[in-house]
Order: C-alpha cells, then structure tokens, then sequence
C-alpha cells in the first residue's frame, strides 16, 4: 500500500499553520524584553535591570560592581537596553570618589547625544523631555565614598530608533568620569 502524499502534506501544513499562529499571537512585548546575546549565548530580561529607585538588593550589587571605579551602571551585559515605545525604564548607577581632595563637589547630567536627535527625529528639548527624574544633580561626595542614584526615563508611545544618553560627570569643575547610556527603542 502506498503512502498518500497529499494527507502528508496537508497534515504538515496544518501542523506549521498553528505553530505560526501560536507563535504570531504570544505576547510581543517579550519579544522586546529578552534577547539572545550571542557573546554570552544567554537570555537576557531587560526588566531585570528597571529600577526607579536606588534601593533595595541592588544596592549590594552596584557596591560589587564599582570596586576602585569612578562610576558604574547597573545594565546587562549587552551594555544596552531594549524598551518598547511607551514604557518607562529607570537605570541605577553609582558614583565614587576616588581622589581625595579638594572641594569634593560633584555634579552629573545625562544630555542627549547628537546622533539621538538624528536616531529619532527629535530636537534636545524633546529627547531631553524624556528623562522624568535624575536628568542632573550636585553635591559633597567625601574620599571612599559611593553615592548611588537613579535615572527615570518615560519613552514616546511613537518613538523607534536608538536613544544614547550622554552622562558627565565633574569634581571641583574639573571632568572626572563620562559614558553613555543606550536604549534601543524596539516594537
């Protein structure tokens, strides 16, 4: 007796036909949230690293993270972050002063790169507007001390491009630590 091919085939077809339907109407936004980093060939929750606040267990970690640094971010190791459009995402960071002497007087800002405005198609204003709190601050900061901060960002429902954030940081006027704090807007 021969096979019949067509009830194969059709049966395979329906079989691929679902799949693609379980896999068309999962939850998107997980989509956004996890990511194959291929370095690493691990699964990453990007709202692991949300915090809106400086508090809690993370606060042990970003102690681990600093060591002898003069300012660290709490991010996956992609050293990036996925966001979907609309959602709010805070990042915690933490400052030490290394070099005793002087005024110890810091401040920080993060500022909008160049190439946000570009990325997005949105003028300083704007791309600034994103940021709800932490934007800039300034204080005492005494030798062997670790300060630790958040930065809250709200993103646009209409956004999709790549946001870098450029964070400075001075002692006593006087430059003392820059990076750069990415998001990848994603739907």
């Amino acid at each position: 007796m021969k096979p019949n091919y067509s009830k194969i085939i059709n049966f395979i077809g329906l079989v691929l036909a679902i799949l693609a339907f379980i896999f068309l109407t999962g939850d998107s936004k997980k989509e956004v949230d996890v990511k194959i980093d291929n370095g690493l060939n691990e699964v990453i929750d990007f709202q692991k690293y949300n915090y809106q606040f400086a508090e809690g267990s993370v606060l042990g970690t970003l102690d681990k993270l600093i060591g002898d640094k003069r300012a660290v971010f709490y991010l996956p190791s992609t050293g990036y972050i996925n966001i979907t459009p609309g959602d709010s995402f805070g990042v915690v960071f933490a400052i030490q002063n290394v070099i005793e002497g002087g005024k110890n007087y810091f401040e920080y800002s993060f500022e909008p790169d160049d190439s946000t405005l570009t990325n997005c198609n949105v003028t300083k204003v704007q791309a600034s507007s994103w940021i709800v709190t932490g934007q800039k601050s300034f204080g005492k900061i005494t030798g062997g001390w670790i300060d630790k901060m958040s930065v809250y960002f709200k993103f646009p429902e209409n956004v999709f491009c790549k946001a870098i954030y450029d964070f400075k940081i001075t002692k006593d006027e006087a430059s003392y630590f820059e990076d750069k704090l990415t998001f990848n807007i994603v739907g």
